[in-house]
């Protein structure tokens, strides 16, 4: 059994609902771990009222982070379903943007998530904004666009609880040189957080080929666009440089349609998708954009899971 203890979790989900507001909060006043920092005696009033202001459309526990290899730390489908609505989604997307005095790269650099070394390694604004979103959002609100592989569940941190539950063969992050379509035609958690994680390099490549018994596989880092150069992401989650400004609203109306356009999409099961999105770049070593703890975390776990197996 792997164990992998990251920090908090998504224990109970309580819908705090005030009475003139949904469920909410407002950065400054959820100090859980995924919460960027405000710099302290930072005199900059327009990315402080960027950062303290807009009500995040959330659950306050959405900044939390999940416990993989504890059930009591890992969320229920139910806890899921509460948190992981497009409301959320789009409010997320909002804020990060900050307002029209402190926005985009100015914003960025505020909360201490863009500088000099992600600018030489290619960084845009947009692809700092994607990693914010999938460490608070999608690490947690992934949904699997097949039939479920791994304990029958649609979401695939759920799914990813399992392999480690069973040690199952099916990793969400790792491709084989032996059988390269199990994952890029079939195992779309691990192939949609190679999109979203674009231009990095997120996927690992065990080459497994000529692998004799007691011998370590040759391991890999890299992008979906190299490991399935002729898939199609169009039923993909759309990465944030895809986002248009219309598409960033808060407007629970507006909102719902598109939770229901999006559970639609959710239910089709697709195999394939396109390789419009944004070609990989190099990933320097000094990089320090901040990487989710989970998926640094998990994709060590299958790692060790994956070489484990190979070797027996």
């Amino acid at each position: 059994m792997v164990f992998i203890k990251v920090s908090a979790l998504l224990a109970l989900l309580p819908l705090l609902v005030a009475a003139d507001e949904g469920p909410g909060f407002t950065m400054d006043m959820n100090p859980a771990p995924l919460t960027p920092p405000m710099p302290s005696g930072s005199k900059n009033q327009a990315c402080i009222k960027a950062y303290k202001e807009p009500h995040v459309e959330c659950i306050p526990e959405i900044m939390q982070v999940i416990t993989l290899g504890d059930p009591k730390g890992v969320p229920t489908a139910e806890q899921l379903e509460d948190a992981c609505t497009s409301t959320c989604l789009n409010s997320l997307r909002k804020w990060i943007r900050g307002n029209s005095e402190c926005g985009g790269d100015e914003f960025l650099k505020f909360l201490g998530l863009s500088n000099s070394t992600t600018k030489a390694d290619g960084y845009k604004a947009s692809d700092l904004q994607q990693f914010f979103i999938n460490e608070v959002y999608w690490e947690k609100c992934l949904v699997d666009l097949n039939k479920p592989r791994n304990g029958g569940s649609k979401w695939c941190i759920l799914q990813w609880e399992q392999i480690i539950a069973t040690e199952s063969s099916h990793y969400p992050d790792v491709i084989t040189t032996s059988d390269p379509d199990d994952f890029c035609k079939a195992q779309t958690c691990g192939a949609q957080f190679g999109y979203l994680s674009a231009p990095k390099k997120k996927i690992r490549k065990l080459d497994d080929k000529n692998l004799k018994a007691g011998q370590e596989p040759k391991i890999d880092m890299v992008s979906l666009k190299e490991a399935c150069p002729k898939i199609n992401t169009t039923a993909f989650p759309k990465r944030e440089e895809k986002v248009t400004d219309a598409e960033i609203v808060s407007n629970l109306a507006v909102s719902e349609k598109s939770e229901s356009d999006d559970k639609a999409t959710s239910d089709k099961s697709t195999s394939e998708s396109s390789s419009k999105s944004t070609a990989a770049k190099t990933e320097s070593a000094a990089s320090t954009v901040h990487v989710g703890s989970f998926q640094a975390g998990f994709a060590f776990s299958a790692l060790l899971i994956a070489v484990g197996a190979l070797t027996l």
